[in-house]
């Protein structure tokens, strides 16, 4: 392919991820522009499949997206068609296409040869651009309630994981540090205005993490950290009532009544439904609620819902390349790789987030980068 039409071709990659993060814009319910476009692209890397023998020749680093890609065709897809046709509330095979969506569209830039680092800078660009345009001119609808905004999605906290897409895309961009700084910066000046719980989590992670590997050197790094925290765990034990009566007021404030709670406990209850929801869950869908399980409301907690939805199985295939990221940054002391990477594995603990494009294009984007740093240094 030429090098003109790859770069093109990466630029589009990005700006058709970052329209996909208007999810308050979508001709349907499930799909937008930026979804449109994925689907488009995937067609279009299939006719290369077609035209070049070679094309779905894959690296060994790439084993992760093709056993992801397996697990939803032959295990998710039967599942979810299953319940579906016997009427489970809140199975929905339209969920199961959203994911097939963002992960065809990996194995298309996998199989297309795609520049990642390129398409991830479009993707940070194109999006900090669109969310600056929705806060200058996006009016009532760029915001929930007037107070929290959403940068065109449907709230607050669909905004709130674009940005920390954004920060760890940056992180693994290969830009120069003071370029970096300045996407950082706008970007987590969007997440405050969302006003999102999770994200102040995930800011509290991060920056936590990052001051850690930044002020203990690696090879002291195991001996020196159990030290490291006990001086702040002491002393946060002085002052456990006082922490305690906060966080509780900030949970009551957050939660709505125990609402979060009831919703965690009700996907827990739909995950331990049956002997085979245990292992491999109910299928694509929401399976918790406000006062049962199987009401088609999300948990709002990743894990529990991937339980009520893949069960182990699913939880398992579905959170190992967030987490090999997380472990491989930490080893090759990718000092902001993993403290971005850990704090997303946080904050998905507060919002279902895998049904999101540009989540997977992350992990990917991540994944890739991670690779590349493993290799040049074993060349050196």
């Amino acid at each position: 392919m030429p090098e003109k039409i790859r770069i093109g071709l990466a630029v589009f990659i990005g700006l058709l991820l970052a329209i996909s993060t208007q999810t308050n814009y979508r001709l349907t319910e499930n799909l937008g522009l930026g979804e449109f476009g994925l689907g488009l692209f995937i067609g279009y890397a299939f006719l290369v499949c077609c035209v070049r023998a070679n094309a779905l020749q894959f690296h060994q680093r790439h084993k992760a997206i093709l056993v992801l890609m397996g697990y939803m065709i032959f295990v998710l897809l039967p599942v979810t068609l299953v319940h579906d046709i016997e009427g489970y509330s809140g199975s929905s095979f339209r969920d199961w296409l959203a994911y097939m969506l963002a992960i065809l569209a990996i194995v298309a830039m996998v199989v297309t040869e795609v520049n990642t680092t390129l398409a991830a800078r479009a993707a940070v660009i194109f999006c900090l651009l669109i969310f600056s345009i929705q806060y200058v001119f996006g009016g009532e609808q760029s915001w929930y309630y007037a107070v929290r905004f959403t940068g065109g999605a449907k709230n607050p906290n669909q905004l709130a994981l674009a940005v920390i897409c954004c920060v760890l895309l940056t992180f693994a961009s290969g830009l120069g540090k003071t370029v970096k700084l300045l996407l950082v910066a706008i970007a987590i000046f969007f997440g405050v205005l969302s006003v999102s719980d999770a994200f102040f989590v995930f800011l509290v992670c991060t920056l936590s993490a990052s001051v850690v590997l930044h002020l203990l050197p690696q090879q002291y790094r195991a001996v020196l950290l159990i030290p490291a925290l006990i001086v702040p765990a002491s002393f946060l034990v002085l002052i456990l009532d006082d922490i305690k009566r906060k966080v509780s007021y900030l949970w009551y404030l957050a939660d709505e009544g125990d609402t979060r709670l009831t919703l965690f406990s009700n996907g827990i209850d739909a995950w331990l439904s049956g002997f085979l929801s245990f292992f491999l869950g109910n299928g694509a869908g929401s399976f918790s609620g406000f006062n049962n399980a199987f009401e088609g409301v999300e948990a709002h907690n990743t894990p529990i819902d991937l339980l009520a939805i893949g069960g182990l199985l699913g939880l398992v295939v579905i959170y190992y390349l967030p987490v090999k990221n997380a472990v491989m940054s930490y080893r090759l002391n990718e000092k902001m790789v993993f403290a971005g990477s850990a704090g997303l594995i946080v904050y998905s603990l507060f919002h279902y987030i895998i049904r999101h494009p540009i989540y997977w294009f992350t992990l990917f984007v991540v994944a890739e980068y991670l690779s590349m740093v493993y290799a040049r240094r074993r060349e050196a």
